[in-house]
């Protein structure tokens, strides 16, 4: 989301939103380290995205 070089042309109306960024996060990662050992990490969304989702509303 907020992407403006490949959204598709129809999309072009839709009013966009003054973020800055790219809509993207990742709420949760999980990788292998080369010990085999298999680690997780978790993170909130950002207050920024946060606040455009509760501006949505």
């Amino acid at each position: 989301v907020g992407d403006t070089l490949y959204r598709k042309r129809h999309m072009k109306h839709i009013r966009e939103i003054p973020l800055g960024r790219l809509f993207l996060h990742a709420s949760e990662l999980t990788i292998t380290l080369p010990s085999g050992e298999t680690r997780t990490f978790t993170a909130p969304l950002p207050d920024q995205l946060e606040d455009v989702l509760q501006s949505l509303t």
